[in-house]
């Protein structure tokens, strides 16, 4: 299994765009803060780190079953891995129910700096806040945890606006702070990050700013996927 990267005219000691490394599936690859690492997740229970300036692996980090999605804190001292169900070879032996977990490591290390389990089904996304005080967990078993980032990752809420497994969400950028999200079902819903209370008329979210857009379904989307599912 292989990373390929392209655009590295500014990396004259990266010859390869092709890395290899993992041994099943990629499933999430995420750019280290200033673009000078890269990490990524895979189905073969490890979070690996890679330089951009080589092309190669500089530090390796053995999981408890196969890692579904990767997230950096804003401030780049913390990274996130949501688990799930690990690919051919890839859980340890004995460690079964681990779909739902997630891990917190300090970006520098990989030491761990927090863990914790909710839900009990894939994690399907991960996201920090912008102010990095929340993470947001999107599970299989169709709702969004968060977690209160300066309270060692307590749990603060469950979102339940989704009819179907989560599939992306992004927070707003603006504080008191909102999540969107996509699910199985094609359906957009919003919700408050802190309280968890789905918002009952999306479209007064039109025009939120949000801090990423990885949803695929959204307002400025409409004309792609046309009427949107909302929840």
């Amino acid at each position: 299994w292989a990373l390929e990267l392209d655009n590295l005219a500014d990396h004259p000691d990266c010859p390869e765009t092709t890395i290899l490394g993992h041994t099943s599936k990629i499933t999430r690859c995420l750019w280290g803060p200033v673009n000078k690492s890269l990490f990524s997740g895979s189905d073969d229970a490890t979070l690996r780190v890679w330089s951009i300036a080589t092309c190669k692996q500089i530090a390796s980090k053995e999981l408890e079953a196969g890692a579904r999605s990767v997230a950096y804190s804003p401030g780049g001292d913390l990274i996130a891995v949501g688990l799930g169900s690990a690919g051919k070879g890839g859980a340890k032996k004995g460690k079964q129910g681990l779909g739902g977990r997630f891990v917190v490591f300090q970006a520098d290390s990989l030491s761990l700096a927090a863990e914790g389990q909710h839900p009990h089904e894939s994690v399907r996304d991960l996201k920090f806040s912008p102010d990095g005080r929340t993470l947001a967990l999107a599970s299989q078993d169709n709702q969004v945890y968060t977690y209160d980032a300066t309270e060692n990752f307590a749990q603060r809420a469950t979102i339940t606006a989704n009819k179907a497994f989560v599939t992306a969400l992004d927070f707003s950028i603006e504080p008191p702070g909102y999540v969107q999200t996509n699910d199985g079902a094609l359906a957009l819903a919003f919700a408050d990050a802190t309280a968890g209370a789905t918002i009952p008329q999306p479209a007064t979210m039109r025009d939120t700013k949000w801090a990423t857009w990885t949803c695929t379904l959204g307002w400025p989307t409409r004309a792609v996927h046309g009427a949107l599912g909302a929840a």
